[in-house]
Formats: structure tokens, sequence, C-alpha cells
């Protein structure tokens, strides 16, 4: 069953899944790449001031990218 996951939902599931399980939802249809994205962008604002891990911040190539791939898959 597809269905429309909201942030919260998509949150859990980046503690829950590996690269490839994510991958594996959005090959579903079950999570569009621009929302695990702006998971993933949320994530990394968060812990970042704890980490200080992130040298460059590059989330506009990385939207175009997603919005890219989910026209590829025709989402």
């Amino acid at each position: 069953m597809i269905r429309n996951l909201h942030m919260k939902d998509i949150q859990n599931l980046l503690n829950d899944e590996d690269a490839t399980g994510l991958a594996e939802w959005v090959r579903r249809g079950e999570v569009q790449p621009i929302d695990l994205l702006e998971a993933v962008i949320k994530r990394i604002e968060h812990v970042e001031p704890q980490l200080n891990a992130v040298a460059e911040r590059l989330y506009d190539s990385a939207r175009s990218a997603a919005l890219d791939a989910a026209k590829s898959q025709g989402v």
C-alpha cells in the first residue's frame, strides 16, 4: 500500500533504516526523494552544532538532484 508519509514518520525512517532501506521506500513510492532529503537536512541542522562535521552545505544542489530523481521516476 502506497501512503503519504508525514515528516515525523520520515524522521522515524531515518532512525530505523539504512541507506538501502530508505532507497527501497523511495523505489516503492512510499516516500518522495525531496521529502526524505528535507528530513535529512533537518537532522543535519539539529546535530551539526554538536558534531561540527559539515564543511559545506550544498542543500540547493541536493534539492535539485532530488527533484530530478523524482521527475525521472515519473513522480
